[in-house]
């Protein structure tokens, strides 16, 4: 079995919809910004097969993840990154710096403690289709291939 963050929409909607997976979100009682539910989360997934952290509400994430290094470190933990840790932002683009900051900070708890950090271009989801519909992306199949890729 799968444990994975943010199942109900987007890329960890169709993870959750197409694989053997226990999901946890705020929709289900879970909030990855909350000490006492991110315990929650490590808990019951102790004996999944793998763990993906797919969202991302604000340092959530993040915190999740040192959560894992300190309470299940042998956990293979997914975490599904952003390619805007990999460029400069431009002044038109300032309202990304928060998100930017954020997953830069995954990025780097990934590195130091050897942690998979999966990341990629715009992905063909509902909400990107709608807010960047001229934006070249790679589809919602092939985003899933690259995070389950070994």
């Amino acid at each position: 079995m799968i444990g994975i963050t943010g199942h109900t929409s987007g890329i960890a909607k169709y993870i959750y919809d197409n694989y053997d997976c226990k999901g946890f979100s705020r929709s289900n009682g879970y909030d990855i910004n909350n000490e006492i539910d991110r315990w929650r989360i490590i808990n019951e997934s102790r004996e999944f097969e793998m763990f993906i952290n797919c969202a991302h509400n604000k340092y959530g994430q993040a915190l999740l993840l040192q959560d894992f290094v300190k309470y299940n470190p042998c956990m293979k933990v997914i975490n599904v990154g952003s390619r805007v840790t990999e460029i400069g932002l431009p002044e038109s683009h300032a309202h990304l710096l928060n998100y930017q900051k954020y997953k830069l900070k995954l990025k780097d708890i990934c590195i130091k403690f050897g942690y998979d950090y999966k990341w990629f271009g715009y992905v063909a989801t509902e909400r990107i289709n709608k807010e960047l519909p001229d934006v070249e992306k790679i589809t919602i199949e092939q985003a899933v291939s690259i995070i389950l890729e070994n």
